[in-house]
């Protein structure tokens, strides 16, 4: 798995794709202010993405359900579509692809 993944190209999206790769996405890291994690993208393409948490660093949090909010809320706001990402996803997200990743 790789963390973060800000910034991707088509090509690194279609490489993770292949190469059944997951990507770890933390949305309140400061990766996320810095670059945006193409989830929505990425899922489309058949790459599995979970979130995740910096929460041992001494300004992030451990709480999943704020995690999860976050991505949702970056998702649907990047593609000003309030459908993206919806809560179900966001748990299956936390556990059932996290576990897979």
């Amino acid at each position: 798995f790789l963390s973060h993944c800000t910034d991707l190209t088509d090509e690194d999206i279609a490489t993770l794709a292949r190469a059944g790769a997951s990507v770890v996405h933390n949305p309140t890291a400061i990766a996320a202010v810095r670059g945006f994690c193409p989830v929505i993208r990425l899922l489309e393409a058949g790459v599995n993405v979970c979130v995740a948490s910096d929460g041992t660093a001494p300004d992030r949090s451990t709480d999943m359900f704020r995690h999860m909010v976050q991505a949702m809320r970056y998702a649907q706001r990047a593609a000003r579509d309030e459908r993206l990402l919806p809560p179900g996803k966001a748990l299956e997200m936390v556990t059932r692809d996290a576990a897979r990743a």
